[in-house]
């Protein structure tokens, strides 16, 4: 059911999505493969909207007039927010260093401890 959720989440979105897209790649022609992507372009559009909490209010207002629910809305920018975070204080696991390959200078603080037995 959630997942239909977010679908529906996605779809109200999606215009604004085609505009945010067609907009970065007239600005940006060098970086037009990785913004060819759908995912990556989805990803970036998302973080554009969690950067700015002027961004991040509008949208939440217009899905919520939508009828989508707010648990829901929460739930999905939850991770995109919690990334800007991570990326802002330099706060990664190890799992993430490895995953993402983070470089070493963009580390401040790893949020796990490792133990060798």
């Amino acid at each position: 059911m959630e997942v239909f959720l977010e679908i529906n989440m996605e779809k109200e979105l999606r215009k604004d999505y085609k505009k945010f897209k067609s907009i970065m790649l007239d600005l940006d022609e060098e970086h037009s493969d990785y913004l060819s992507n759908d995912i990556n372009c989805w990803n970036l559009f998302i973080f554009a909207i969690v950067y700015e909490n002027s961004n991040l209010i509008a949208c939440i207002r217009k899905l919520r007039k939508a009828g989508i629910n707010h648990k829901v809305i929460n739930d999905y920018f939850y991770h995109y927010i919690k990334l800007k975070y991570k990326m802002e204080e330099g706060i990664w696991s190890w799992s993430e260093i490895e995953e993402f390959g983070i470089e070493l200078e963009d580390i401040k603080k790893t949020s796990t401890k490792m133990a060798f037995f």
